[in-house]
């Protein structure tokens, strides 16, 4: 036998009232979990050779397991990174002595099981490799690259190396996109980061 506690139609039951409060927590928490955490440039550093001045860095939460699972599927990523020297002038606006521009792209290969990293700041060099861990530091990190002959710089002077990241999936064609799941986590941009070094 049912028992009432009050009239009827003036609320809902206890367990109906917990049910829909779980729900409500685990979509807040699924939506919590679905927030993408944006990627950014860190550890920058511009240092010098005996004839350039070279930038170190890498870009931080960049590749996420969404995109691991494309690349796996055969689908080729591409980076591109710009980089901009500027030098500091007083009173006036920065002078931008260069703006240059690289890709790295990675793809994987099913039949030999390796990725493969296409390096374009080294003239296209590829970097092969067993490990998706491995080919995504390659894929995200600056090592070395050489920006300006020391020469374009001057003694006492204070410079600025600006950079700034994109991560975009390759072109595929039309309206093939529409057949990928996963095809909405591309095109993703870092902020502009820099380092400041005096000469």
């Amino acid at each position: 036998m049912r028992q009432s506690t009050g009239r009827k139609g003036d609320g809902f039951s206890l367990p109906f009232l917990l049910a829909v409060s779980l729900l409500v927590f685990f979509i807040s928490v699924g939506v919590a979990g679905a927030v993408k955490v944006k990627p950014s440039l860190v550890d920058l550093v511009a240092a010098n050779s005996s004839t350039n001045l070279i930038l170190y860095g890498r870009v931080e939460n960049a590749i996420s397991p969404e995109m691991e699972k494309a690349i796996k599927n055969g689908i080729p990523a591409s980076f591109t990174f710009e980089v901009k020297l500027l030098r500091e002038v007083r009173d006036w606006p920065d002078r931008e002595l260069i703006n240059i521009s690289f890709d790295h792209q990675l793809t994987y290969d099913n039949l030999k099981d390796e990725y493969r990293v296409t390096l374009g700041e080294e003239g296209g060099r590829t970097v092969v490799v067993k490990t998706f861990a491995r080919a995504r530091e390659v894929m995200v990190g600056i090592d070395g690259v050489k920006v300006l002959g020391l020469s374009g710089l001057k003694r006492g002077e204070t410079y600025a190396v600006w950079v700034k990241a994109r991560l975009e999936r390759a072109t595929l064609p039309l309206y093939f996109h529409y057949l990928i799941p996963f095809w909405g986590v591309w095109d993703l941009k870092t902020d502009w980061g820099h380092v400041k070094f005096r000469y």
